[in-house]
């Protein structure tokens, strides 16, 4: 949580830079965000998230000094900073959480990132201009494992494993060659680590093709003196105390970009393609990762000897740098350890002391574990190189310099950590003349011929991971090879518009013949799009947990909900458990431990025979209870109306009027072509914000040629891009034409508009068929029921409504809901008549909120805003009433829905 440096009576820490330097520059480091520092006669507590300079002043991001005369006085604050109290229960880290941030504050794995950034940029475009030939390809290869080297040996160097300075002594000589000098370094590295990030020459026990290209290269020696040169003292890392987690982070984002070339040799860095269209990459913070590792090994390791937990294998299917098979080994080696520890007989044999006085387990079993039990695939080259540094480095921590001296000791993970794609077999129909990049955009791998002797005993024990998830079809492009494949060979869940995830939750369960524990999107929870996945997760595998995070954000700063899912093969199984997150946010500094605490969920249980390919999301007993109530008082709103969507133009500018076009509007408006357009943001609960822009509306028009020459000239402009809309090469429309005008006989007649997305319950009585909704919007028309459309909107509106809809639609970012048709359809409305004395109400009560509504959005004056806002107030109130009353629900029943909506 912190460190505490102690320093000899005779050094001046208020004045003395060296030791506030040392200590701002460990915490740093290490990601903690507060250090302490005295001699037992001055005390010094600094703020350290900021990055550190050997040129601070001992006063920078100092926030407390004091004397020891000053003890007495100051120890209460001393102790509800940092004493053992405020550390254990978290308000330390909510100390600092609450805190501004110090200027200029850049973290760890951020400012590291931007080192090796750098590095590569400039590395990528020297060498491709000194060896010319190299493909893009092969400059991605040798740029990426140039660095991994470096940093390999640096961080060797620092925990004692090599001898301090090597590297720098390279950079420092003088003489021209250091890329050569280095070299030399590196094959003995090979000689030492018997590692494939060192493999220049063939042998027995290492597989894979020895790099002969990287070796007799050209790069230049400025560029690897200033490389080395920031590794070292006087700049701010230290790799001693730089977490595994950390270099994790630095390098998940770092394998979303690589080098490409353009026609000229010349090299540049740009994001990856599917990592600029799926928004990003997002390590897993190490609790979540700790829990799932936790709850998946734990079971397949209890009560077992070594020799039996030398069976289990477990894996992480789209590995990345690595994050979850480093703590399962963690895990396991943790596990070894407490065993032999027990062990009076064989202790030794397996055991010594670590360089902190603790046990240690040796390097040779820790390299067995590792070969034994750890398993990756990865798409990404560099990512596969990536987690075997990770790992290498796991097998010699807190290793004396004294075992390695023994020879080669390090595994080659040739057999363990694999490049492929995970999902696509070596069925996928390349074709023969396929180059290089697009065998590697593919990438078919063989499970079975890469796993034998794992698949022979029946797969995988354990599958962990946090899998990608995006839109396959956005993506990849729906032209794209892979779409197929997946339709025909996943065709239990495919369905058009499906996420990456869905497919590695099925793989998963293929590929495991035990337990399988992820991170994931929790939108296949609730979506539409997810049924068939979940019909067949229900029939082929038992689901032991979801914990279901809702609006707490895992990955901070990114709006995607997730959810941990846990499930099995096993029959023993014989209930699933949703633990539901209580909290909008999770904790600064929560542990893992945090996600165990029963006071923060709401946990459910469901019977097997319960999950079907219905929505995922579970209700407690009393919320059951309520919800089957609702159900019962009235029919599906998709009985009462037609819920129908938007318009969808496939390409929404063309057809959108520009404000500043007043001759456009004008022709559009007198030949009766223009409709104002509803947009989400526009549609509220009783009204619509008469603020978007007008589209044009064609469908009604007989010929291209008919249209005002505003018109054309303004459809001409886009003609390229409406020709390119699939539905137009389809055959499908005319290219000046709506792709899909949906349910344009019901374009005049009255209607209800909700937004597809939304907080809470938004519909709005469009009574003048004045609004067109495009494809952001769900639509419900008259089917010929009785009910007036604002008694049903009143209905709709309710808390009550809302409440129910929670249990119906997809949460997505920020506590926001999809109200799409296929979910607010499944909505109860109570049967009512006009002349009921109930349903004529509402009917009031919804036109004077439409009303009101209108007059606040009317009106600047604020007595005027006030008066509208008070008949707002009371209508809704009374609403609320009459709805609770239609439902039959009680006051316990409703307040047990207010208390639900407040979460």
């Amino acid at each position: 949580m912190f460190f505490l440096e102690a320093k000899r009576p005779g050094v001046n820490i208020s004045t003395d830079r060296a030791p506030a330097y040392q200590i701002r520059r460990y915490c740093w480091n290490a990601g903690l965000p507060i250090g302490v520092l005295t001699d037992f006669e001055e005390w010094a507590i600094y703020d350290c998230r900021a990055e550190p300079s050997s040129t601070d002043s001992t006063t920078t991001a100092r926030i407390h000094y004091f004397t020891y005369e000053e003890l007495d006085e100051r120890w209460d604050d001393l102790v509800a900073l940092i004493g053992r109290v405020a550390v254990a229960d978290g308000s330390l880290q909510k100390h600092f959480a609450d805190r501004p941030m110090p200027r200029g504050t850049q973290t760890i794995d951020q400012a590291f990132l931007e080192e090796i950034r750098s590095w590569r940029n400039y590395l990528a475009k020297e060498m491709a201009r000194d060896n010319r030939g190299l493909s893009a390809i092969q400059l991605n290869e040798v740029v990426q494992t140039l660095i991994d080297r470096i940093i390999f040996l640096r961080i060797a160097e620092a925990r004692g494993l090599e001898a301090y300075g090597e590297l720098k002594a390279c950079a420092d000589d003088p003489s021209p060659g250091v890329y050569r000098r280095l070299v030399g370094l590196f094959r003995r590295a090979d000689d030492r680590y018997n590692s494939g990030l060192f493999h220049f020459a063939d042998s027995r026990d290492q597989h894979g093709t020895p790099d002969s290209l990287s070796p007799s290269l050209a790069v230049s020696d400025h560029r690897l003196r200033f490389i080395i040169g920031r590794l070292y003292y006087p700049h701010p890392y230290e790799f001693s105390v730089m977490p595994a987690d950390i270099l994790g982070k630095v390098y998940e984002q770092f394998l979303g970009e690589h080098v490409v070339l353009d026609q000229a040799g010349l090299a540049d860095i740009v994001e990856k393609p599917e990592v600029r269209k799926a928004g990003g990459v997002y390590y897993t913070p190490v609790p979540i990762v700790d829990y799932i590792v936790e709850e998946t090994l734990g079971p397949l390791l209890r009560g077992k000897t070594p020799g039996e937990v030398a069976k289990i294998r477990v894996i992480d299917p789209a590995c990345g740098s690595g994050s979850f098979l480093i703590a399962a080994y963690q895990y396991i080696i943790d596990w070894h350890t407490a065993y032999y520890a027990q062990q009076v007989k064989n202790r030794n044999t397996y055991l010594e002391k670590s360089k902190g006085g603790g046990l240690r387990l040796k390097t040779a079993e820790r390299k067995r574990i590792l070969l034994a039990n750890i398993y990756g695939v990865d798409i990404d080259r560099q990512a596969v190189e990536v987690t075997k540094l990770s790992l290498l480095l796991k097998v010699i921590e807190g290793q004396s310099q004294m075992e390695l001296a023994v020879g080669r000791i390090l595994p080659d993970l040739h057999e363990n950590i694999k490049c492929g794609n995970s999902l696509i077999d070596v069925d996928f129909p390349l074709t023969l003349d396929a180059s290089e990049e697009e065998r590697l955009t593919y990438n078919p791998f063989d499970w079975d011929e890469e796993f034998p002797a794992v698949f022979e005993a029946g797969g995988f024990d354990a599958v962990i991971g946090n899998p990608p998830y995006f839109s396959i079809d956005n993506v990849w492009g729906r032209k794209d090879r892979r779409l197929a494949y997946m339709k025909s060979h996943y065709s239990d869940i495919h369905t058009d518009k499906t996420d990456i995830l869905f497919y590695f939750l099925q793989k998963a369960a293929s590929i495991c013949r035990g337990e399988v524990g992820f991170i994931v999107s929790r939108s296949f929870l609730e979506a539409d799009k997810a049924q068939k996945l979940r019909g067949w997760l229900s029939t082929n595998v038992r689901l032991r947990e979801v914990v279901d995070f809702r609006e707490a954000l895992v990955f901070p700063g990114v709006g995607i909900n997730t959810a941990i899912v846990r499930y099995t093969r096993s029959r023993a199984a014989k209930e699933a458990t949703f633990r539901r997150y209580r909290n909008k946010a999770l904790p600064p500094g929560y542990l893992a431990g945090h996600l165990r605490e029963p006071s923060l969920f709401i946990r459910t249980t469901k019977n097997f025979a319960e999950l079907d390919s219905s929505s995922w999301v579970a209700a407690d007993a009393a919320d059951a209870a309520i919800l089957k109530k609702l159900d019962l008082a009235g029919d599906q709103v998709g009985q009462v109306l037609h819920v129908g969507q938007g318009m969808q133009t496939g390409h929404n500018t063309a057809f959108t009027i520009p404000k500043t076009d007043e001759r456009l509007l004008r022709d559009a408006k007198s030949a009766r072509l223009a409709r104002k357009r509803a947009r989400n943001s526009d549609i509220g609960a009783y009204s619509v914000a008469d603020e978007g822009p007008y589209v044009l509306y064609l469908e009604d028009a007989p010929a291209f040629a008919r249209l005002p020459d505003s018109v054309q000239s303004h459809l001409k402009a886009h003609e390229s891009r409406l020709k390119e809309r699939a539905a137009f090469q389809r055959g499908d429309c005319m290219w000046w034409r709506y792709t899909w005008p949906l349910h344009k006989e019901f374009v005049d007649k009255p209607r209800i508009l909700v937004p597809y997305r939304a907080s809470s319950n938004r519909f709005s009585v469009d009574a003048r068929a004045t609004f067109v909704g495009l494809t952001d919007t769900t639509v419900l028309y008259h089917k010929g029921s009785p009910e007036d459309l604002h008694y049903i909107a009143a209905v709709l509106n309710s808390r009550v409504s809302t409440y129910r809809f929670r249990f119906l639609g997809k949460l997505v970012g920020g506590g926001t809901y999809e109200y799409f048709h296929n979910t607010v359809g499944k909505l109860p409305v109570p049967r009512r008549l006009p002349g009921d004395p109930t349903h004529d109400r509402l009917v009031e009560l919804s036109k004077v909120l439409h009303e009101e509504n209108e007059t606040i959005r009317s009106t600047i004056l604020p007595d005027e805003q006030e008066a509208s806002s008070k008949l707002i107030a009371d209508a809704a109130a009374e609403v609320e009433t009459l709805v609770a009353q239609l439902f039959g629900l009680t006051e316990v029943e409703r307040q047990r829905i207010e208390e639900y909506l407040a979460q």
